[in-house]
């Protein structure tokens, strides 16, 4: 399965044939990961549209639950995604073998990872009681958590498999795994939420099952592709499986746990911010959850975006053409923009259209999350743009092997700017959720401030930059 995209290239400049050519390489590369994300996104969006029907105390409680499973899953994901730019590297480099071991050990990583990830996050009802969240809710929290976490090793184990056939460019069967277990996740879903297809009423659990089901059905069929089809049947990943290899395994922790790093940094601020909003009470965690999960959906495709700039950036310097690398990463950019900036139009203007497909108006308490949904998806609108250019800028990064100084710099951005700012506007001033919303901006902001002009520094005067 491929993309081809068309593009005219007018004949003026050089500069232009080649911004043409990576154009048409990074969308060709690009539209398959976002419609994956998207399809990804779709598995929560489904779990929110439905636990939001069932009340807002389920949907209050699945929030808890999948804020600390994501930002568990997040983690791994960011380790197992150093596969991105090794693979890439070695492709532009001609070391086939040095692929092979790479998806190996990329998943000997993703074992390691996730077995101690799962049994934290089994033991999630006595964390969250130790925080304070309402105990009514805590329950249905464990319930879903206790399911959803045997898809953990699959979802990490997925990103292994997405980055070896991306180097490739065969992003389309990373599409084709994604669409149909998303497809198959809405009537699991509904079916054991609701108690209907001849499947049993499980609520908060029934949720939990069907995400465990969707990530393992996308990693089987992406395996399943990888060892049947070319050109990737000839690389055996699974030959000799259980032979370690710890120079690479090394490797991919000394590149992949910044990443993870990074990544905790971020979906750890989210994370706490759902956290901060169950204190504050149940209407504004479920507004809380409904607008994350509008964000999320726009965000989906500068993430996209930002796995294609990877690949295209790793390629590039495997391959020694620092110039290419840089051309790459600003294009990643520029599409970021572009869309990010329609999407902030979109929330602006739509807000309560948009809060209004998740919460029911009718009763008093959706009425009242509903109120709340719309004044934080002004918050949305304002920092669309610099959610695109944080994630497309540190996956740039990621192309070029740099990885830890950004996890800092996301450390700086999220937890010395965000959170102090979410604490203090959200629980010393009467903005109370709104203030939590503006120190999630305020972060994304600076984030993307220091990324950007990081790999603007270390590309802006070199023609090779090493790997």
């Amino acid at each position: 399965m491929s993309f081809t995209i068309s593009l005219a290239v007018a004949p003026p400049s050089t500069v232009a044939v080649k911004l043409a050519r990576e154009l048409r390489a990074m969308l060709g590369l690009a539209l398959p990961l976002v419609l994956t994300q998207l399809v990804q996104v779709l598995v929560y969006t489904t779990e929110v549209l439905l636990l939001g029907r069932l009340g807002a105390a389920p949907l209050a409680a699945a929030t808890l639950a999948a804020a600390l499973f994501h930002a568990a899953m997040m983690f791994g994901v960011g380790v197992a995604s150093a596969t991105a730019p090794l693979v890439a590297q070695a492709k532009g480099a001609r070391r086939p073998r040095l692929i092979r071991r790479t998806v190996r050990q990329g998943l000997w990583v993703t074992l390691a990872l996730t077995v101690p990830l799962m049994a934290a996050l089994w033991f999630v009802r006595p964390l969250l009681a130790a925080m304070g969240q309402d105990p009514a809710l805590l329950p249905m929290t464990e319930a879903y958590m206790r399911h959803a976490v045997w898809g953990l090793p699959f979802a990490v184990g997925f990103i292994v498999l997405r980055s070896f056939t991306s180097a490739f460019g065969r992003t389309g069967a990373v599409l084709a795994a994604a669409l149909v277990a998303g497809l198959l996740n809405v009537p699991l879903s509904y079916g054991l939420i609701f108690g209907r297809l001849g499947l049993p009423a499980l609520g908060t659990a029934g949720a939990g099952i069907a995400v465990a089901i969707t990530f393992a059905l996308m990693f089987l069929l992406l395996l399943a592709y990888c060892l049947g089809v070319r050109p990737f049947r000839r690389y055996a990943v699974l030959g000799r499986f259980w032979r370690p290899d710890l120079p690479v395994f090394r490797e991919i922790l000394r590149v992949g746990l910044p990443i993870g790093g990074a990544v905790l940094m971020e979906t750890g601020l989210f994370a706490l911010s759902t956290l901060l909003m169950g204190l504050i009470g149940t209407a504004q965690l479920a507004a809380h959850q409904v607008s994350l999960q509008l964000a999320s959906i726009s965000f989906m495709v500068p993430l996209g975006i930002s796995h294609a700039a990877t690949i295209r950036v790793g390629l590039a310097i495997g391959a020694g053409d620092g110039r290419a690398a840089r051309l790459s990463g600003w294009v990643a950019c520029g599409l970021g923009v572009a869309f990010m900036g329609t999407m902030a139009l979109v929330f602006w203007h739509f807000r309560a259209t948009l809060a209004g497909l998740f919460l029911d108006a009718g009763t008093a308490e959706g009425a009242a999350a509903l109120a709340y949904a719309v004044v934080f998806l002004r918050v949305a609108a304002l920092f669309q743009l610099v959610d695109g250019l944080q994630v497309i800028g540190i996956a740039s990064l990621r192309g070029l092997k740099d990885t830890t100084v950004p996890m800092w710099l996301a450390g700086f951005g999220y937890w010395l700017v965000g959170f102090p700012v979410c604490a203090v506007l959200g629980f010393l001033t009467p903005l109370s959720g709104l203030g939590i919303w503006i120190g999630l901006a305020m972060a994304l902001a600076t984030v993307a401030l220091v990324m950007i002009a990081r790999f603007h520094r270390l590309t802006r005067s070199r023609t090779t930059i090493p790997a």
